[in-house]
């Protein structure tokens, strides 16, 4: 009798071969699939975030100006223009005109020295002066009113009467004189202010009443 021959025969390791491979195929096939689905739904959050982000851009809260603003700019502004015009400040400006025009010369010095406080039109206009080599109306000046005997008593009070969107309008109330030259005068002075980059800053001094 012949004895039983160790080992497997070809057929058999074909067949080993063959489940391998068909078992290796499958399993590289399951995971091919998850990946790519993996990366479509990545894909489709990102695309959906977004999508989502350009939908609703981050907006900048701007504050509302409000009428107290303005009139508290116009009072520090006023108080300012008070202590350092009023009260010693040295005139820099020696030219023909600001000799002419000291009263002029000695308010646009304040406002250029506190060009934040005031709008780009309004400094224009108060230097044109000097460039055209004219006097501004209401005596010389840009605050108050400097004609006549009229001197100032710097008790300028700023008071708030409208606002309408990003203007407003304030009054300015000051006396000048004195009881033994002319008695105390009563002056009103409005006041238009503008805002500018978030603040407010004042676009016109009408000092057409200093005529009368």
């Amino acid at each position: 009798m012949y004895k039983k021959q160790a080992g497997f025969t070809l057929v058999e390791v074909l067949l080993i071969v063959l489940v391998v491979a068909v078992i290796g195929f499958g399993a590289y096939y399951v995971g091919s699939h998850q990946h790519k689905a993996g990366v479509t739904n990545l894909s489709a959050t990102t695309a959906g975030s977004k999508t989502a982000n350009a939908a609703a851009p981050h907006t900048k809260t701007v504050p509302t100006p409000t009428l107290a603003e303005a009139t508290d700019l116009t009072q520090k502004v006023y108080s300012a223009w008070n202590q350092t015009v009023m009260h010693g400040q040295v005139l820099q400006d020696q030219s023909q005109w600001a000799q002419n025009n000291v009263n002029a010369a000695q308010d646009l010095q304040f406002i250029n020295a506190n060009k934040s406080w005031f709008t780009t039109p309004f400094v224009s206009k108060a230097n044109n002066y000097e460039t055209t080599n004219t006097s501004p109306p209401g005596g010389g000046g840009f605050f108050i009113c400097f004609a006549g005997s009229a001197y100032y008593n710097g008790n300028a009070k700023a008071v708030g009467n409208q606002l309408i969107g990003q203007t407003a309008n304030v009054t300015v109330s000051y006396t000048s004189g004195n009881a033994g030259s002319g008695g105390i005068k009563s002056h009103s002075i409005p006041v238009a202010l503008q805002v500018t980059n978030g603040s407010w800053a004042i676009n016109g001094i009408d000092l057409s009443s200093c005529a009368n």
